[in-house]
């Protein structure tokens, strides 16, 4: 499996792999939310994401739809937000859920993120 954060790619497996949504500014936010977690759940997340780059699929209770062209890796609390450009999935922004819902603001920053790193 191979790393290579430098250039915003986190994992690289046989089926996919898992990158940074890169903004216009160069900040990677799901890289800087991820970094914020604590050692276990970043732990976790990350092999949940290694995983999908080897295996190309999640069980839907991991991983599933969420907006439009936005889906979610679920770790616990966390949820990973992404979409699909070709081989890749790209990370855009991470967040813990509270209670039964996601924050409408979540979906939303995903999306502007998406945009801004298509542009590029």
């Amino acid at each position: 499996m191979n790393r290579d954060v430098e250039n915003n790619v986190l994992f690289k497996g046989d089926r996919c792999t898992i990158e940074y949504a890169v903004r216009q500014n160069g900040n990677m936010p799901a890289k800087k939310d991820i970094d914020k977690l604590s050692w276990q759940e970043k732990i976790k997340l990350e092999v949940l994401l290694e995983k999908m780059a080897k295996m190309g699929k999640l069980s839907e209770s991991r991983f599933k739809h969420f907006k439009g062209k936005i889906y979610e890796f679920k770790s616990g609390q966390y949820r990973a937000l992404c979409f699909q450009d070709t081989k890749s999935w790209v990370l855009t922004n991470v967040f813990k859920k509270e209670k039964n819902k996601s924050p409408k603001t979540a979906g939303a920053r995903a999306k502007e993120i998406m945009k801004e790193h298509l542009e590029k």
